[in-house]
């Protein structure tokens, strides 16, 4: 037969297996009755019921195989004009009574309608049917019922209806669990072979769904039909969506005709295979995605031509200068990383506003990477953004520190790889000396940067010891911030604003100022002294860590 027929990923996983046993039973139960129905409740199915003892089919035999969705009474001349596809009409024809041979145009009109059929009450006002106008109905297989005239209208509608109503209700409720078990699948994560079982089991056949080009996607485990072969059906229904076509579902079944429930049923599949077939192409669209990123970003990327054009199309601008921001959060994985990639990028929004440049994103080795393609847009200005986005990140997940490493702008391509070196070099000594939860610019840490790579030998420890030994030891044993006042002294800035970023009155940073040269043996002026200085604090932030027992005469 053709196919031109008419008519949370874990528990989604443990529910789909706690419910197989009692939606399998519900596939047995239903696949008997499915397979004994006919193509809907169509006329020759409504002339059974009680209400229609009596009558007798006139004309339009050939047409008794039209669906009957709801039963009206017309009495009006203009009676097409009034009525509904899949529709029976009564009528006692009244308005034709003066002219039986109009009925003729009537029917026609009904036909081009889709109307089910016209049922009339001879004897009352017309004895009978005029041969043309049977024979227009026969022509047009338009279904034309004679009824005795002491039906009653009233209960043939209220008998039909009730029919109709629970006919529609069992295929609502059967095609509405399947719909609804074909969502769980495909919102849950699930495969395309998942919704053919599913949907081989309610039809009792064979699914197979192909691609475009005919390669098979899924196919159901059930018994294989093959077309052709006496006794058996096969339909075929195109997945289109917005004017494509993305898959091809063919059912294959042990029977002579395919039931409007089984076209229900494939209908009601195809939002879940669109939807399935989206997931996986998209994943696939995030992992190359990903790994080419990845490539430019560790530098082994080829810029042929054609890799160019695709990572162009990710919004890589490598005719720009490039600024690598590497955003880290310990070890978050799955969800932990997605919920936080979430607020990261509503943060960014609120940070960035309408005016600002957006970012390509990535995921690498568990951080976040924002590359920004801009002339505008270089480290110091990225470092005031990321300072407001670590503050709302604050507000809406107080309990993860997040840090932010800035490299250098990089003026060509081949410095992406550096750039994102230098980001996460920013980070890791960021967070030895400030501590986690801060933006570091690489820019403001290249000092630092070359004083890593110094062994911590003991002429190093000596340095340091003699440097800032005395001013470590006295906080210590004191419980004061005079090495933190230090460091403020060393930036270079007046005295009046580094009193204000550290919440001090001017005498009280004086007084320490004028302590700390006492403890140190030595006034901060001198350029010497201060580079020497400079030097020890950056060392004894680098390695913090390792300086126990080694300064102050005790441990550090």
């Amino acid at each position: 037969m053709g196919g031109d027929l008419r008519g949370g990923e874990q528990a989604r996983a443990l529910k789909s297996r706690q419910n197989t046993s009692c939606f399998v039973s519900r596939i047995l139960y239903n696949r008997n009755w499915r397979e004994e129905r006919s193509m809907g409740f169509d006329m020759s199915r409504i002339l059974t019921l009680e209400c229609f003892a009596g009558a007798e089919v006139l004309a339009g035999h050939r047409g008794l195989s039209r669906e009957v969705h709801l039963v009206n009474v017309m009495e009006v001349p203009d009676i097409s004009n009034w009525v509904t596809e899949n529709e029976l009409i009564l009528t006692t024809a009244y308005p034709f009574k003066d002219d039986p041979s109009a009925l003729g145009t009537l029917i026609e009109q009904l036909c081009r309608k889709n109307v089910s059929g016209l049922a009339i009450k001879l004897s009352r006002f017309i004895k009978c049917l005029p041969a043309p106008v049977l024979e227009i109905a026969d022509r047009l297989d338009f279904p034309v019922i004679s009824l005795p005239s002491n039906v009653q209208f009233d209960r043939v509608i209220l008998e039909a209806f009730s029919h109709i109503i629970e006919e529609d209700y069992v295929e609502i409720k059967t095609s509405g669990d399947l719909s609804k078990r074909l969502q769980e699948i495909a919102v849950g994560g699930g495969t395309l072979e998942e919704v053919a079982q599913a949907l081989a089991g309610w039809c009792g056949g064979e699914v197979v769904i192909k691609s475009p080009e005919g390669r098979v996607l899924a196919q159901s485990a059930g018994r294989s039909v093959k077309p052709g072969v006496p006794g058996s059906v096969s339909y075929e229904k195109q997945v289109t969506f917005d004017g494509r076509l993305y898959a091809v579902i063919t059912l294959n079944l042990w029977r002579r005709t395919v039931s409007r429930a089984d076209l229900e049923l494939i209908d009601s599949a195809i939002p879940s295979i669109i939807m399935i077939l989206f997931q996986i192409s998209l994943r696939a669209h995030i992992q190359k995605r990903e790994e080419s990123l990845n490539d430019l970003l560790l530098g082994r990327m080829v810029l042929s031509p054609k890799n160019m054009e695709y990572i162009s199309s990710l919004g890589v601008d490598l005719a720009s200068p490039c600024t690598v921001c590497v955003l880290r959060a310990g070890r978050l994985q799955g969800e932990s990383y997605d919920l936080l990639a979430h607020a990261v990028t509503q943060a960014l929004e609120e940070a960035v506003g309408t005016r600002g440049v957006w970012p390509v994103i990535t995921k690498m080795q568990g951080c976040m990477v924002h590359l920004y393609f801009s002339e505008q847009h270089g480290p110091a200005a990225l470092a005031g953004l990321y300072q407001k986005l670590l503050a709302e990140i604050s507000r809406m997940m107080p309990d993860i520190p997040l840090s932010v490493g800035i490299g250098r702008r990089a003026k060509k391509a081949g410095r992406i790889n550096a750039g994102f070196l230098e980001a996460q070099k920013a980070l890791d000594i960021g967070a030895q000396i400030f501590g986690r939860g801060g933006v570091y610019l690489y820019e403001n840490l290249a000092v630092e940067s070359l004083l890593s790579h110094l062994p911590l030998d003991e002429e190093l420890v000596e340095f340091v010891e003699g440097e800032l030994g005395a001013l470590i030891a006295y906080d210590r044993r004191k419980k004061k911030q005079l090495l933190l006042t230090l460091e403020e002294l060393l930036t270079g800035d007046s005295d009046t604003a580094i009193a204000k970023r550290m919440f001090l009155h001017p005498k009280t940073l004086a007084y320490r100022r004028s302590r700390i040269e006492q403890i140190l043996g030595e006034e901060l002026d001198g350029t010497s002294k201060r580079v020497r200085l400079l030097i020890a604090l950056r060392l004894y932030r680098l390695n913090s860590l390792r300086w126990k027992g080694r300064l102050g005469g005790q441990e550090s």
